[in-house]
């Protein structure tokens, strides 16, 4: 089971297009003083995001690692 709350975390990289980064833009510290309770720029970002009703989309070449594992994955074979 997956628990991802419907949000993208930042360590797994998410992308947003200029139109859509000029509007966050435009509204981030309004937003973000609406959410104290928000921790990290993740949940800020969703906010932000969510009043601007912004679906996400999952994109599958995006990946969040466990870089305790091993720090030099995935270039040592």
């Amino acid at each position: 089971m997956i628990f991802n709350y419907g949000i993208a975390y930042g360590g797994g990289r998410i992308a947003i297009s200029c139109p859509l980064a000029k509007a966050l833009a435009k509204m981030q510290d309004r937003c973000i003083h609406r959410y104290p309770e928000s921790y990290g720029s993740d949940d800020r970002i969703h906010a932000c995001l969510s009043e601007l009703s912004v679906p996400l989309t999952k994109e599958p070449g995006f990946h969040q690692i466990d870089l305790r594992l091993n720090l030099f994955w995935p270039s040592c074979g």
